[in-house]
Parts: structure tokens; sequence; C-alpha cells
């Protein structure tokens, strides 16, 4: 019995240095790697239970047929109990601990994925071509209007992406700080691409309206010219009809 009780003592022991491990992962499928050797480790203890079952049951039955040794025994079976017993809140622990770093992991690639979207869109925003001539500006301008109607269309994901990042952040998830600060850096991102197509879009409408008056300006000199050529001509006509 108590060779077989040994055995399971050192089975669980060496199954609980597994589920103290620390590492919960640096990158998603860091931790989805190590979610799943953990829901390995959980399928073995539940397996191995009708074992432990057994040793347990058989030092019991010795310990209640007044064998010689009994207070030996119910002693030992209360160390492995215990021992199983933290065997499995321990589990459970590193069950949490990697739910919520999977967690955090998961809104941290949104974010990322919301950082590279905007840095798509920022070299077009921060551009200092305002066109070389009207139809050139024009044509800027439909082009932002995409960015705008882009921009726009992205804000229920940048709502989608503050709800997640609270929600995180109120459940004392241990990496709260980290979540809110990251969430706070690019829904900054954002409102500064907002502000540069505001700009953009101001720049673009003035360039725009000093060609518009430019090409005014030079029909009107156009048609000066024609009417100052008209008065200037010598050509009187040879009767009064020509007059």
């Amino acid at each position: 019995f108590f060779r077989d009780l040994d055995a399971e003592l050192a089975w669980v022991h060496e199954k609980l240095q597994l589920a103290l491990a620390k590492e919960t992962g640096q990158s998603l499928s860091a931790v989805q790697s190590l979610q799943k050797k953990h829901q390995a480790l959980q399928t073995e203890i539940s397996c191995h239970d009708s074992l432990i079952h057994d040793v347990l049951e058989g030092g019991q039955n010795l310990a209640k047929g007044g064998h010689f040794n009994a207070r030996e025994i119910s002693k030992r079976l209360w160390e492995l109990k215990d021992a199983v017993e933290t065997l499995k809140e321990e589990v459970e622990k590193r069950a949490k601990v990697l739910k919520e770093a999977h967690a955090a992991q998961l809104f941290f690639s949104e974010l990322l994925e919301a950082e590279l979207w905007m840095e798509e869109r920022r070299p077009q925003l921060e551009s200092t071509d305002y066109g070389t001539h009207e139809n050139a500006t024009q044509a800027l301008l439909r082009k932002l209007e995409n960015v705008d109607l882009d921009l726009a269309g992205y804000k229920p994901r940048m709502l989608n992406l503050r709800e997640t990042g609270t929600s995180l952040s109120s459940t004392n998830h241990p990496d709260r700080q980290m979540i809110m600060n990251r969430l706070q850096d690019v829904e900054g991102e954002y409102e500064i691409l907002l502000l540069l197509a505001e700009t953009l879009r101001k720049r673009l409408l003035d360039q725009y309206q000093l060609y518009h008056f430019e090409q005014e300006v030079q029909e009107l000199a156009t048609w000066l010219s024609s009417k100052q050529r008209l008065a200037d001509s010598e050509d009187y006509g040879q009767d009064l009809e020509d007059v």
C-alpha cells in the first residue's frame, strides 16, 4: 500500500510543478499553445482520478480493518488527499490565469491590427501634395473623401475596442494597466488621423479655391484683352453699314 501511495504522491507532485508554472506567453499563439498543454494536463488528471481513488479506498479499508499501522495509514491518506486537492486548486488557478492571458493577447492583437490599419492611411493624410492644377486638386479631394468614409466606418471598431479594454480592466485583469495604455495609444492615433484628415481637407479646398480664382482671373483677363483689341482696332468700316 505505501509503495502505491508513494507512487501516487510522486505523480501528484510532478503534475503540481506543471500547474505552478508562471509562463503565460508573450503572444496569442504562445498563449494558445500553453492552453492546449494545460488542457492536456487537466485531461490526464481527470483520467488518473480512478487510480488515486483506488489507492485511497485501499488504505481506508486497511485502516478500518484494524491494521496495526492504521494511524500511519490514515496520516498518509490525508497527505495524499491534501496533495490532490492542492493540485486541483492550482490547476484551476492556472486555467484562469491562462484564460486572462488569452483575453489580453487577443485584445493586443486586435489593437495591433488597428495600428497597422491606421499606419496604412497616415501617409496620404500627411501628404503635402495639394495638386498642381485644379483637376489634380479635385482628384485629391475625391481620394480624401474615400479616406473619410474609411475613418467613419472604422469608428464602430474603435468603440468595440474601448468596450473590450474597459471590460478587461474592470475585472482586475493582471495586465489592466498595459491594456488601458495600449488602448489609449490607439485611440490617440485614431484622433490624430481625424485631425489630419480635417487639416488636409481645408488645405485642399483652399488650393482648389485658389486655382478656381486664378482660372476666373485668367478668363477675365482673356475677355478684357479681346475687348481691348476690339477697342484699339482702326478698322472703322468703308461705309455706314460697316460702321
